[in-house]
């Protein structure tokens, strides 16, 4: 069977259907191959954090730029995307952050501690400078998956893409188990997939492979339901940094942890040890009983997925072009995705892919502030 249409979208996470969104509200014909479930990989699990706060002013602003675009999908899907219950940051001295997002246009709150333990009652004592993201909030994600999915329904090929080239009458073709397909232009946004496919037209995209965990912790009893995401990067609760977010709709919080909760894998995802994956939930459980009295430390699920970073930022995005094609990487791009999902439909349709997306602006990388490294979470 031949698949044809003007552009594939190559993975069906949070990305590739944003594109695909952004593409068929230009009009375009789309076919978005998935090999399992809709963001069942690195899109997975119930939330993630929108926060606005990177080390990139750039990337502030291309945050700022998808609030605006999930407040547009709110409202043509009929659904609550991002809970606005803010992001709490501890940090070791927050001037130059709070300065560096009020200086374009975010709303932020400094918080005294007992302004803190107001906000987050869950939360231990903490006598250290903090502040609220009043923008930035839990993302629902798996809503966010059914929205995009929905509005763009019958466009899917539910099998592995195996290769895709140019062909000489400028179009790409893809192969896949079952068959092949015909494109004027092709995405490709297929997380731990995208460099071996890449590679395959002779682009090498510098992804560095691991795996990620995180813990979900129910609350006590005694708990409101609506808390704020967390982010810590002091050294008061654990070496290194943390961070937590809510499952929207639910008593419970989620945390992930750096250090033992990012495991190395080799280029052919293999190497995981069954004792790094305990770390991780040791060092969440961990984490809990040092900076969270408010949750029971006793694991309800744990979510571990791909990281596909790039190595000048733990937030870094790169777009890579090759003849009608552009590869998507990075890590951390579930808030990105609404910016990003339309500045790629930008480049498959019109033929001008943004400079800042493009691997040499180093998107990410380019530090705004000195105080504190913004970490690689959420």
């Amino acid at each position: 069977m031949t698949e044809t249409s003007d552009v594939a979208v190559v993975g069906g996470g949070v990305v590739g259907l944003a594109t695909a969104h952004a593409l068929r509200d230009r009009g375009a014909t789309i076919t978005v191959y998935e090999r399992g479930t809709c963001g069942g990989s690195q899109s997975g699990g119930e939330s993630r954090i929108f926060r606005h706060l990177h080390d990139d002013v750039r990337l502030i602003e291309f945050a700022r730029e998808s609030r605006s675009i999930y407040r547009e999908w709110e409202e043509a899907f009929g659904t609550q995307l991002v809970v606005d219950n803010g992001v709490v940051w501890l940090a070791p001295d927050v001037t130059d952050y709070v300065g560096q997002l009020t200086a374009v246009g975010v709303q932020v709150e400094t918080l005294a501690p007992a302004d803190l333990q107001e906000r987050m009652p869950a939360l231990a004592p903490y006598e250290g400078p903090a502040f609220l993201d009043l923008d930035g909030g839990a993302i629902r994600a798996a809503a966010v998956i059914r929205a995009l999915s929905s509005h763009i329904a019958g466009t899917f090929v539910s099998d592995e893409v195996l290769t895709m080239w140019s062909t000489r009458h400028g179009s790409v073709e893809i192969r896949t188990n079952g068959g092949r397909g015909e494109h004027s232009c092709a995405v490709v946004c297929a997380g731990a997939d995208t460099a071996r496919l890449a590679r395959g037209v002779g682009v090498s995209i510098p992804v560095q492979l691991g795996l990620h965990g995180r813990v979900t912790f129910p609350m006590q009893d005694d708990l409101p339901a609506e808390a704020p995401c967390m982010v810590d990067v002091t050294d008061c609760f654990r070496p290194g940094g943390s961070y937590g977010t809510p499952t929207p709709g639910a008593r419970e919080y989620s945390i992930g942890v750096e250090g033992n909760g990012r495991i190395p894998v080799r280029e052919d995802l293999s190497g995981i040890e069954p004792s790094r994956l305990e770390s991780v939930t040791a060092g969440a459980v961990d984490y809990v009983r040092s900076a969270f009295p408010g949750l029971v430390p006793t694991p309800l699920s744990f979510r571990h997925c791909w990281v596909t970073g790039l190595p000048w930022n733990g937030d870094a995005i790169g777009v890579w072009e090759a003849d009608q094609t552009y590869f998507v990487a990075g890590d951390n791009m579930f808030k990105h995705a609404p910016a990003l999902g339309r500045a790629l439909a930008s480049a498959a349709l019109d033929g001008v892919l943004a400079d800042d997306l493009r691997p040499e602006a180093r998107l990410g990388g380019a530090v705004a502030f000195e105080s504190a490294p913004a970490p690689d979470f959420g």
